[in-house]
């Protein structure tokens, strides 16, 4: 009877065993590989509840197929114009082919060492044909760094075709100098700024020399025309005055004279000054004003 219990308790584990391992759950963003005695014998890539032969005869693995984040650590790189950089790079990439990854690089540590060498490798290649302006530069139309990047994704991977993986995309997230050259890259970057900074200032002030000319030269030309548009102006208003004293000399010569005259002695004699003259009529005496505030005495007296 103790045999018999033994023997249905063995029964029941080998039967849990059974279907412990020969049922088996593929989740997303996996791949599952079944071998057979060591071999491949199918590659899952559908999620869900999936069959296979117990235990050691079929065996599974799996794989992530999700897009896995690479952060290797920051090297040192010559650029074409013999500057040393500091790269800080990171790159994501997936598995495409589970079976070829299996059968060349087994695990994701390996994986992932293999894709920091290449793509350094790509790094060091691309950026030896660029200068330092190419990566760093206050002239957007001299940064490459999109170019670079896109080939050095195009390198790296043409050194994947084997292993199944695809690298998706480089990216870059910081450049630096080295300790030892960053006093003098930095002196240097400033004597640049300076030259640029002086250029500018020399070519605002030629500029301004420029604009100053030009408006004085409009200056001379306006008040030029102002002037002989003014000098237009006072001819026509001294015809016009001419004119009118000619009409006022046709009208009465005799009054036209007294009055010519009398503005003659207003603008000559002094204040103090007496003149005396003979006239032909009775005796005048009469008091003008100079424009100057003076009061001028004139007498007139009947001729001989």
């Amino acid at each position: 009877m103790k045999k018999r219990h033994i023997s249905v308790a063995l029964l029941i584990i080998l039967c849990a065993y059974m279907i412990l391992t020969t049922m088996f759950v593929v989740r997303e963003g996996e791949y599952a590989i079944v071998f057979e005695f060591g071999k491949c014998k199918k590659v899952i890539d559908q999620a869900g509840l999936h069959w296979k032969m117990p235990n050691p005869v079929q065996t599974k693995r799996t794989l992530s197929k999700r897009i896995i984040m690479c952060d290797p650590t920051s090297k040192e790189f010559l650029t074409s114009d013999k500057k040393n950089i500091i790269v800080d790079h990171f790159f994501t990439y997936r598995v495409q082919d589970p079976l070829s990854f299996y059968k060349t690089l087994k695990d994701r540590k390996i994986a992932e060492l293999t894709l920091e060498d290449l793509t350094a490798s790509a790094l060091s290649t691309t950026l030896g044909q660029f200068p330092l302006s190419a990566l760093i530069s206050v002239n957007t139309d001299e940064i490459k760094l999109t170019d670079i990047l896109e080939s050095i994704l195009r390198k790296s991977n043409g050194n994947l075709a084997d292993t199944g993986l695809s690298i998706l995309d480089i990216r870059v997230k910081r450049l630096m100098f080295p300790k030892e050259n960053e006093s003098s890259i930095f002196a240097r970057m400033h004597s640049e700024r300076q030259r640029i900074a002086t250029k500018y200032r020399s070519e605002g002030m030629e500029a301004a020399r420029k604009i100053k000319a030009e408006a004085r030269l409009q200056a001379d030309i306006t008040k030029t025309k102002a002037r002989k548009a003014a000098e237009m102006i006072k001819g026509r208003a001294d015809a016009k005055a001419m004119k009118i004293l000619a009409q006022t000399y046709e009208i009465d010569p005799q009054l036209y004279e007294y009055i010519r005259r009398l503005q003659i002695y207003r603008d000559t004699i002094g204040e103090k000054d007496i003149l005396i003259l003979q006239n032909g009529r009775e005796d005048i005496s009469t008091t003008t004003t100079k424009p100057t505030g003076k009061n001028v005495q004139l007498s007139f007296f009947p001729g001989d």
